[in-house]
């Protein structure tokens, strides 16, 4: 105890200590506390780091302090407290820490979350409390790039490296104390796959054709679609990145402009169409023979084709050596009938010709051998004629070849012919009583110089009338004793024309002594001697002559009675007695001649005889080496 009045100065130092934080390694703000007492009273204590205040004292209990260790750099520091009384006697402790504050590090690009594609851009804000700093980019756990050692934390990634679909990226920063923190996003890749048209190339196609492309895809897979127009051609090709290819048949596409593409779609969806290209299908008609085959041709023949066209219209024209033949066809059947008389005979090309409306053109040719038989275009006589003396047989004929012979033939003989053109032909004259009346064939062979021949049978009828026989009336030839004979005995005696009224009435035309030789032809004052008819045709027929008696009677006093029949000395006939009917026949008689009858008695008398009805007959007969 302090006596009263007596002056004391206080000399008892504070007891201090740190109770927080604890030596060691801290990071973050923390809380700096220290418990400090004096045998007076502690005025104040006052934290220090590294010897630098920490803020004001603390004037009273609790003495602590927040502070933020991230505003050191990383590594070794004393933390102290001074406590000091009233009288300001201080003491101080000190405790030693080690700051480890980590990195803070934050993705700023790409956005967790988003759908990337291409070259992206990495980046992230970074602060670091050591004395050094290394940031180190990843995708899906793997380095990107080198570690950055300075601001700003940024790269580019592209991101076609990889699969389309869900990746991380991440950032680790890490200073020279090896504290490190790290962040990261989750992006989805969608990287549409790169298609490009390698064949064909721009311009004009035809036929079947290679439609090819380059294909860059990023899924896990693709499926490959070329087509043209915007439509599909062919199947869908799976695969990956690489070569597809197709060939394509342009003849399913109308001729003109068509653009062709190709679609590419990985699995996840990612697509592409290329770029188009432009071609121009310029494919030509398909024309295909299909009548005349090959060979030769002769007559009407059935010229068609089977065509194809892939314009947008058709026409067909058929020709023969340049010229145009039959119709021209803007649709099918491409058909038509074709007369090859309208050409010569000999090798000739045909073609035919399919043009579209676009001018693309087919020409198909052939040599066809045209071998027309010649034309008997009409003939004379006609078939089922009657012909009758000389005829001439006649024909028109056309012939296709160089020349042509003509030959007539009736019954297999020839009768005549000639050579030329086309034109009229005509037999020799013939005459037909060589043949025998009835039906018989007539032929007409036309012949050209290759040997193409025509031949025409018909029948006509020949009809030679032989001329008619007739009667020529003589008249009946009588006499009686009544001195006409002049008492001279026998001779030629008169005629009487009726032997029913012979008594008493003699014939006019008789007269004594002058028989009815001298009356018919014979001497002065006459009557005319009666003619034999016309022989019509005397090169073919002969006349022949029978004289005929109806009734022949000798007289009552048995005198012979001969009569004769004449013909201007050719020949006679004879009736003796009573001999009447049929006398002999006499041939090679003409026109002209002449016919008697005489009678004779051999005896003079009393004459009651006669000759009645006389007369001539007259037909013909056939010479010979006719035949009617």
């Amino acid at each position: 105890m302090i006596a009263a009045g007596v002056l004391c100065v206080d000399r008892v130092v504070p007891t201090v200590s740190i109770t927080s934080p604890a030596a060691g390694g801290v990071s973050g703000t923390i809380t700096i506390a220290a418990s400090a007492a004096d045998n007076d009273q502690i005025a104040s204590v006052q934290f220090k780091i590294d010897g630098a205040n920490l803020g004001s004292p603390v004037t009273s209990a609790p003495y602590q302090v927040s502070y933020n260790t991230t505003g050191l750099v990383n590594g070794g520091h004393t933390i102290q407290a001074v406590a000091t009384d009233r009288e300001g006697n201080s003491s101080t402790t000190s405790v030693g820490i080690t700051i480890g504050n980590v990195p803070v590090v934050s993705m700023t690009a790409p956005a967790n979350g988003s759908n990337v594609a291409g070259v992206i851009t990495l980046s992230a804000n970074v602060t670091g409390y050591g004395s050094g700093i290394s940031v180190q980019f990843y995708r899906d756990g793997s380095p990107v790039g080198s570690a950055l050692t300075s601001g700003p934390y940024q790269m580019n990634y592209d991101t076609r490296a990889d699969v389309n679909g869900t990746h991380t990226f991440s950032v680790t920063a890490t200073d020279a104390q090896s504290n490190s923190s790290s962040a990261s996003v989750s992006v989805t890749y969608h990287n549409n796959p790169v298609a490009t048209i390698t064949s064909p190339a721009a311009g004009n196609v035809v036929g079947v054709i290679t439609v090819s492309a380059s294909v860059t895809q990023y899924g896990s897979g693709c499926t490959v679609q070329f087509r043209q127009q915007g439509s599909n051609i062919g199947s869908a090709q799976s695969g990956g990145s690489g070569n597809y290819s197709m060939s394509y048949d342009t003849h399913s596409m109308v001729n003109g402009n068509h653009t062709i593409d190709v679609v590419v779609t990985d699995i996840q969806g990612n697509q592409t169409v290329s770029a188009g290209v432009v071609v121009t299908v310029k494919n030509t008609p398909t024309v295909t023979w299909t009548s005349p085959g090959g060979g030769t041709l002769a007559g009407t023949q059935t010229f068609s084709a089977n065509v194809t066209g892939y314009g947008t219209g058709i026409t067909v024209q058929f020709q023969v050596d340049g010229t145009n033949i039959g119709p021209s066809f803007t649709s099918g059947p491409y058909s038509f009938s074709y007369d090859t008389h309208g050409v010569a005979n000999g090798n000739h090309t045909f073609r035919v010709i399919a043009t579209d409306a676009q001018g693309n053109q087919t020409i198909v040719s052939q040599v066809n051998n045209v071998q027309n038989v010649p034309a008997i275009n009409f003939y004379a006589p006609g078939n089922g004629a009657t012909i009758n003396g000389n005829v001439q047989l006649g024909s028109y004929v056309t012939q296709y070849g160089a020349s042509v012979t003509v030959w007539f033939y009736i019954d297999g003989g020839y009768i005549g012919g000639s050579s030329g053109g086309t034109g009229y032909y005509a037999s020799n004259v013939y005459d037909t009583h060589y043949l025998g009346v009835g039906w018989h064939t007539i032929t007409c062979i036309a012949q050209d110089n290759s040997g193409n021949q025509t031949r025409v049978d018909y029948s006509a009828y020949v009809n030679n009338a032989v001329p008619g026989a007739q009667w020529i009336y003589l008249g009946n030839l009588m006499s009686w004793y009544d001195g006409d004979d002049q008492g001279s005995g026998p001779g030629w005696y008169s005629m009487r024309d009726n032997p029913s009224d012979y008594d008493g009435r003699w014939n006019s035309l008789c007269h004594n002594s002058i028989s009815w030789w001298d009356q018919r032809g014979q001497g002065a004052g006459a009557v005319p001697a009666i003619g034999l008819p016309n022989n019509p045709d005397p090169t073919h027929y002969q006349m022949r002559m029978q004289f005929y008696c109806g009734w022949f009677e000798y007289g009552s006093d048995h005198n012979h009675v001969y009569g004769w029949g004449w013909v201007n000395g050719y020949g006679e006939v004879q009736w003796a007695d009573n001999h009447g009917g049929w006398g002999d026949t006499i041939y090679n008689v003409n026109n002209g001649d002449y016919c008697y009858v005489m009678r004779w008695a051999s005896d003079w008398g009393w004459n009651n005889c006669y000759m009645q009805d006389m007369r001539i007959y007259v037909d013909f007969v056939i010479r010979g080496g006719y035949g009617s």
